[in-house]
């Protein structure tokens, strides 16, 4: 069954079990991606084959800019002192991903006649879990 986005819920934490919601997300980008190392050979009939060599997700997230909201401070903390911080994306609200990742790119953007925006790239330092 399909699912409503607007039942997801992200979070940032700093040490893997206390969560801060990003209150102020409206849009969220998840990609899991996998070098292709190709072992073609000789005598293979003219179809490659490969296997899936080094993994890494990576989140693009972005909304309304919030100075007071701890789960976008803690984001700029990280991108700031270059330090990792824990995302937990559920996107239905209960089943996702979670992993240690560093802030790559924070963005901002001010107009006068719309709300600050927000923008942060994200790419995993670890392995991804499975959530629930």
């Amino acid at each position: 069954m399909a699912e409503a986005a607007y039942t997801g819920v992200f979070s940032t934490s700093t040490d893997g079990s206390t969560w801060h919601v990003l209150d102020d997300t409206t849009t969220v980008g998840w990609s899991l991606d996998g070098d292709e190392l190709d072992t073609s050979k000789f005598g293979s009939s003219g179809w490659k084959d490969a296997i899936t060599g080094m993994m890494q997700a990576s989140a693009d997230i972005a909304g309304n800019y919030n100075a007071s909201d701890t789960a976008q401070g803690q984001l700029q903390t990280a991108y700031l002192g270059r330090s990792i911080v824990y995302i937990k994306a559920l996107f239905d609200g209960t089943n996702g991903f979670t992993g240690q990742f560093r802030v790559f790119n924070q963005k901002i953007d001010a107009a006068v006649a719309d709300l600050v925006k927000v923008s942060y790239t994200l790419k995993s330092v670890s392995a991804i879990t499975a959530v629930p």
